[in-house]
């Protein structure tokens, strides 16, 4: 199957991610946009205001330090 195509790049990702929990997913998918992987990994701040995860990734923090 063509990785170019949605099919063929959804195969290729699931076959990497197999049956990792979100968290380690989310961190694969960092890694593969070449990114690091940082998501939920106890990180009291973030300076990453790009990130598409970062609301998800600070939730636990953010209550805790004020950070908004």
């Amino acid at each position: 199957m063509n990785p170019q195509h949605p099919k063929g790049r959804a195969n290729s990702i699931d076959s990497r991610i197999g049956g990792k929990a979100e968290r380690d997913l989310i961190r694969t998918i960092q890694e593969m946009q070449g990114e690091e992987p940082c998501f939920q990994t106890g990180r009291q701040s973030c300076d990453r205001i790009d990130c598409g995860w970062r609301r998800e990734c600070m939730a636990d923090v953010e209550p805790r330090t004020g950070l908004r």
